[in-house]
């Protein structure tokens, strides 16, 4: 190979030649231009230095998007000491706005000191629309086949989408510019930038809208950076290396132009900055450097704006907790410091424990307890959690053997499933295959699944939840209402139970609107046939408003806090513990939770020409009674049924405000209303009650039954008060 020197004379020779023609060399892992000729600024209409800058800051920026990635991956490759160079596509240039065929051809040269240099010249085809000169037969039919051969595109270095350099490329480009940066002694500076929304946006604007958003942003990192010096890391995740001078002011730069892209269809952003040390000896690795900014740019994850955040002292332990969490994973499983824990779910009528949910607790040797929100999305980010999940699996299954053989009692767990669970496995065929091994009838799981689960592909999701019913698990839908996505999950899955989540409850306020906001949320989940659970529940004032609603199951310290097999097992045999609900009392038990005494006309249920007159009527008094050889007790009321109890003196006022499950009556009711209990019993439509009289109050009400316990034979029955008076 021939070397090369370049004096001055040399120089100015192969820059004054009309021949266009550019030198270029391979430094700190991209492409720099050492000259062009004279003939290459003719051929694109622009300075030298207009064109050398333009080749340092964003080589390829006018080159047509289609051939972009194949023109990168070709240079680099070249540049880097690759065979043969010799590509043709589109490329447009400063003299106008249309697209020129170039074919480009290069060979190898050594300069003085053996430094690999390549000469790159360029020949002019003809324009795009240059259909009868421009392009011949042999011409325009080699370059169809470069363009449209997804062989010849490698991603090697270079996204694909959107032209930035890949992860890996990035991280080699970042390590040899930081160094150039600390010998010119400045301060190397890490930006991570995260799309807020992306799934969502894409759900309402399509993947191709979502793309397009993508490469716009792509386009205005350029705008402010080096094209290497910017890099994708996957999906809506982009990452810059820069010097540490005036980052916030181009941050707002950014935001203000992400604000206007993409004709206005766009997102905000998230950044994290992560600032290295000065001193070269305390510097850590690239990629530490990038999981540093990226923890930043996810710290406060919940504000819809663009906003940054820097990488502190606080993060910094999050980040030492994170290494630690992934570095003992493996010891964690195998010495089972991960197991579950179990918080019991109670039925809302009776006050029995019906299920429990099994929560993954970290015990740690060293560090103690590790909270689930210091290790789960840690586990989720390193593609580990579905080795946990199946682990708490396998911990559940052991402990329901135990209770099963021991003759305890044994409830329907729950199993957390991360949307992970679904990417990196077949989670239905590992779970059927665990549960069958262990011979644990598959009424006694229910599959629980957070709302990002339904951020997959949808049709895909559709399929594993009929998995799970056709193997004869429930699938529960957990944190309702968190997401963006709440009421399209009621419209296009099918889950058993919605798990309303704790932020209704830690907001909850008597005079607050969220009471509204959550009747009618849990109003519309009851008449689609889906049961219902409150999760945060911490207060008897909480739990009579969800009894009044028609809330299902509820779930909260104020029942238990999550706690070990053992205690609970120790619990039971004790009998210190909240007792077991019969599961051959479901359907009844079922019948009588679901009514929302807020809106009796719950499920369609009640489609009588009857019914359909109470329409006009709101918060008459509503109340669910049962009835066993003669006795009566109330199961539930609503506020105005209450103050009918206390008004004919069937119930003190002060058992009223205590108590929250069942009301025993102080006296048996007049015979009239016994004799309309019993014709009830006995049909199945409603019964009126006419001029009866308790106490100093006469009523007019209806009665109908609605279900009979098979376990002890009594039946409930729903009261409508029509009117009162003295």
């Amino acid at each position: 190979m021939e070397k090369i020197y370049l004096d001055d004379n040399i120089k100015k020779l192969i820059q004054d030649t009309l021949i266009p023609f550019a030198l270029y060399r391979l430094e700190n892992q991209r492409i720099k231009t050492v000259m062009v000729s004279e003939g290459l600024c003719n051929l694109f209409g622009a300075s030298r230095e207009k064109i050398i800058k333009l080749m340092d800051h964003d080589m390829y920026h006018y080159t047509h998007p289609d051939d972009l990635v194949r023109v990168q991956e070709e240079g680099m490759r070249f540049a880097a000491g690759g065979e043969q160079y010799d590509i043709v596509y589109r490329t447009r240039s400063a003299k106008d706005s249309n697209y020129h065929i170039i074919h480009s051809v290069g060979s190898h040269l050594l300069d003085q000191d053996g430094n690999l240099l390549s000469l790159i010249w360029y020949v002019e085809e003809g324009t795009v629309e240059d259909e009868e000169f421009g392009i011949g037969y042999s011409l325009k039919k080699a370059l169809a086949g470069m363009i449209h051969e997804e062989s010849m595109v490698r991603e090697i270095y270079f996204d694909h989408r959107t032209g930035l350099p890949n992860m890996t490329y990035f991280l080699q480009l970042a390590e040899a510019g930081c160094n150039v940066i600390r010998q010119e002694k400045q301060t190397p500076v890490f930006l991570f930038f995260d799309l807020t929304g992306l799934k969502f946006y894409n759900r309402k604007y399509g993947m191709m809208e979502g793309d397009r958003l993508l490469c716009a942003f792509a386009d205005i990192l350029r705008m402010f950076f080096a094209n290497e010096n910017c890099g994708r890391m996957g999906h809506d995740h982009f990452v810059v290396y820069t010097e540490n001078h005036h980052v916030e002011e181009t941050l707002e730069q950014i935001f203000e132009a992400l604000s206007k892209a993409n004709e206005g269809k766009t997102l905000p952003v998230r950044a994290g900055i992560y600032v290295m040390s000065d001193r070269e000896d305390e510097a850590v690795d690239v990629t530490i450097a990038c999981d540093c900014a990226k923890l930043a740019c996810d710290e406060n994850k919940n504000l819809f704006r663009s906003h940054y955040t820097y990488f502190d002292e606080k993060i910094r332990k999050k980040f030492e907790m994170r290494e630690y969490v992934i570095n003992h994973f493996d010891e964690a499983i195998e010495k089972n410091w991960i197991h579950p824990y179990y918080q019991q779910i109670v039925r809302t009528v009776t006050g029995e424990v019906c299920d429990a949910e099994a929560l993954a607790r970290w015990i740690d040797p060293v560090r103690g307890m590790i909270s689930p929100a210091e290790f789960i999305e840690v586990l989720e980010d390193a593609r580990l959690i579905h080795l946990a999940d199946l682990h708490i699996l396998d911990c559940v299954l052991a402990d329901l053997q135990k209770s099963l053989d021991d003759d305890l009692g044994a409830i329907p767990i729950s199993i957390n499933l991360s949307r992970y669970d679904f990417e990196l496995c077949d989670i239905v065929d590992e779970i059927i295959r665990r549960v069958d091994q262990a011979g644990v009838p598959h009424e006694l799981l229910n599959m629980e699944i957070t709302e990002s689960v339904t951020g997959i592909e949808e049709d895909y999701v559709k399929e594993q939840i009929r998995r799970f019913h056709e193997a004869g698990f429930e699938v529960w839908m957990d944190d309702f209402g968190s997401g963006y996505s709440s009421l399209h999950v009621l419209q296009h899955f099918d889950f058993d139970v919605i798990k309303f989540d704790m932020a209704f409850m830690k907001n909850f306020n008597l005079d607050d609107e969220d009471q509204v906001v959550l009747s009618s949320l849990m109003q519309m989940v009851t008449r689609l046939g889906i049961d219902t659970v409150a999760e945060g529940v911490e207060s008897r004032q909480q739990i009579r408003f969800l009894k009044e609603i028609g809330c299902d199951k509820i779930q909260g310290y104020y029942f238990s806090k999550p706690t070990s097999s053992e205690d609970l097992n120790h619990k039971y045999k004790k009998g210190d513990g909240i007792p077991f609900e019969n599961p051959e009392s479901k359907d009844y038990i079922d019948a009588v939770s679901k009514a929302n005494l807020l809106d009796y006309l719950t499920r369609g249920e009640y489609d009588s020409d009857l019914t359909r007159t109470f329409e006009q009527f709101n918060h008459l008094p509503l109340g669910i009674i049962e009835v066993q050889d003669g006795h009566y007790r109330i199961l539930r009321y609503n506020a105005a049924y209450a103050q009918f109890l206390v008004r004919t003196n069937f119930v003190d006022e002060e058992d009223i405000m205590e108590n929250i499950s069942v009301l025993n009556v102080k006296k048996p009711p007049e015979p009239g209303f016994c004799k309309v209990v019993e014709d009830a019993v006995d049909t199945a439509g409603w019964v009126l009650l006419n001029d009866s009289v308790e106490g100093n109050v006469r009523s007019n009400a209806y009665v109908r039954k609605l279900s009979t316990n098979p376990v002890n034979h009594a039946t409930a029955l729903l009261v409508v008060v029509l009117t009162m008076g003295e």
